[in-house]
């Protein structure tokens, strides 16, 4: 299966375009890179590297932070590759796959096509039958065509793709398990907290039944 680096250079290779490959050995090593840096070390001009930024960060796969140079005066932007966002897209985009994959398998089990074996256009049995079953570019007569090799082909591929699917979830997963923790965490410190409020509060509740309770008889008292 394939190493989380080169699943991560499909992804950036799918929204930043052919060269945007040379970011993605950097962006995976570090955090906060100064884009001049990230620009020298790829290889690339500033603008070509902002302009893969830009895409991937309209897709929320990268965030920035900006400081201030005090000698030059402008902004220099620090750039972080956010990796459970990049998987999950990944894992989006399969998903998306897998239903046109299982669709083409549904329909062709279902319905019929023709085809020509000179032009090689292929039609459903309603638009090949408003045509008399002929090929509008050469006259030929078409043929039913025999769709299991491709249907096996397409099991195929849904069982590849069906594998790397799990083995992205696994990725997904991983990044997943520590924010988890940490949120579990500051649940229990909030129910922690919780807890002893409730406890200061009741307690503070019967210190002033107790001074009601002796305020009642000391009244009680002076009225005798």
């Amino acid at each position: 299966m394939e190493s989380e680096e080169a699943i991560l250079r499909e992804i950036i290779i799918k929204i930043g375009g052919k060269g945007s490959e040379a970011l993605v050995p950097i962006l995976i090593s570090k955090s906060n890179l100064d884009e001049f840096k990230l620009a020298e070390k790829a290889k690339m001009t500033i603008n070509q590297l902002r302009n893969v930024l830009y895409k991937l960060h309209a897709n929320d796969l990268v965030s920035f932070t900006r400081k201030k140079d005090k000698k030059k005066g402008w902004y220099i932007y620090f750039w972080t590759l956010n990796k459970p966002k990049a998987l999950k897209y990944l894992l989006e985009h399969y998903g998306n796959e897998r239903k046109q994959l299982e669709n083409f398998i549904e329909v062709r089990q279902k319905k019929n096509y023709f085809i020509c074996s000179n032009c090689h256009i292929e039609l459903n049995e309603e638009s090949a039958l408003e045509q008399n079953f002929e090929c509008v570019e050469c006259g030929e007569l078409l043929v039913l065509k025999d769709d299991r090799a491709d249907i096996k082909k397409i099991s195929k591929d849904l069982e590849e793709l069906d594998k790397r699917i799990t083995h992205l979830r696994g990725l997904v997963s991983k990044f997943e398990l520590p924010q988890r923790k940490v949120k579990m965490k500051e649940k229990i410190k909030k129910f922690k907290k919780k807890g002893k409020f409730v406890q200061k509060a009741k307690s503070m509740k019967s210190v002033k039944k107790f001074k009601k309770y002796h305020e009642r008889k000391a009244g009680k008292k002076k009225r005798r």
